[in-house]
């Protein structure tokens, strides 16, 4: 079960631990817009970690944990600070910190009703800028192009489908993530009262193509011109996605309206806790990495006052360590002599030809 993290994770006054790991350790970075969406975000956490320290040029608030394995970090965008220019921002300065390899951007999301309903999850296997392009004369040109997430997180996402599938191919249910979120997290109604789209099965997940911009969409005549100027692919539309160019990521959106002139915010908690359930499964798809070199040389500080292990350490490498250097000097030599009778060789053929 998922273990809901509160401000209570460390009573007032306690003076919080320090934190066992280091900033190299955290590899998944989890981006969210709204602060509904940063509660859902937490709600995932396994385990919640204490802060480490921030450069003073990154102006990210960090809440970091684990998840399956996984160190996660975890950022809010700044309030009424929403778009594709501040989520570049809030990712450069993600990176510049911690050495980011799988990305997820998490949050809701409008959908185009003849394709999905509220409450649903788009994974964003493409995503465009719809508002990038030029003026022309007959009018405005799109020249933005599609993108898509790394082959590591499209990998996982076909070993989650595929993991789905067969779970339903033998009559097994699977678990209600959207449900399990909720009840662990938020408080009231699972859904908005007086909801016409009340729902009568679990959270659908679709996938394919997103498209953001800078714009808040709240006309659906707007959204279909969107949606057929490029090629009626879109399953979602948000205003995220197309800051992270250089952020190897995967956008995850729950629908929370159909980005209409009806656009309100009834459905965003069920709408986030469907996208941060799905990115948790996702994460837990991927095999976590292997110890880094640098973690296992931390390990030899040994916290504990057990100064005669460490000596025995301390030992230890200085007995390998003339090995090794003997090592590498035979290395230099023999390379250098090889490298000296390629020359020799070289220089006797040349002689014998003149």
């Amino acid at each position: 079960m998922w273990r809901r993290f509160s401000s209570q994770a460390f009573p007032q006054g306690a003076e919080v631990p320090a934190n066992p790991r280091f900033h190299d350790e955290y590899t998944v970075g989890w981006i969210c817009a709204l602060p509904i969406e940063l509660d859902a975000a937490k709600a995932m956490l396994d385990d919640i970690h204490p802060s480490l320290p921030i450069p003073a040029a990154d102006e990210n608030l960090y809440t970091l944990g684990s998840i399956g394995g996984h160190n996660v970090v975890i950022t809010c965008l700044p309030k009424h600070s929403i778009g594709t220019n501040q989520t570049a921002r809030a990712a450069a300065q993600m990176i510049y910190t911690f050495p980011i390899k799988i990305g997820l951007l998490v949050g809701v999301g409008g959908g185009i009703p003849s394709k999905v309903r509220l409450g649903d999850v788009v994974v964003g296997t493409e995503w465009v800028q719809w508002d990038f392009g030029r003026v022309v004369q007959d009018g405005f040109e799109r020249t933005s192009q599609r993108n898509k997430p790394p082959d590591r997180l499209l990998t996982a996402i076909s070993k989650l489908k595929a993991s789905r599938a067969f779970d339903r191919a033998r009559g097994r249910e699977y678990p209600n993530f959207v449900t399990d979120t909720f009840l662990k997290f938020f408080r009231g109604p699972l859904r908005p009262a007086g909801s016409t789209s009340a729902r009568t099965r679990p959270a659908c997940v679709h996938y394919g193509l997103i498209a953001s911009g800078n714009k808040v969409i709240k006309d659906a005549e707007c959204r279909d011109e969107i949606d057929i100027c490029l090629g009626g692919d879109v399953l979602c539309i948000e205003m995220e996605a197309a800051g992270l160019l250089n952020f190897p990521y995967i956008p995850i959106r729950g629908i929370c309206d159909y980005a209409d002139s009806q656009k309100n915010d009834d459905w965003q908690q069920y709408a986030a806790a469907a996208a941060a359930g799905y990115a948790r499964e996702l994460l837990e798809s991927i095999y976590p990495e292997g110890q880094s070199i640098k973690s296992f040389i931390r390990q030899l500080r040994m916290p504990y006052p057990r100064r005669g292990a460490k000596r025995a350490v301390l030992k230890a490498l200085m007995m390998v360590l003339p090995f090794c250097l003997l090592s590498l000097s035979m290395i230099w030599i023999l390379s250098s002599y090889h490298q000296q009778m390629l020359f020799t060789e070289r220089l006797q053929s040349d002689l014998d030809t003149m």
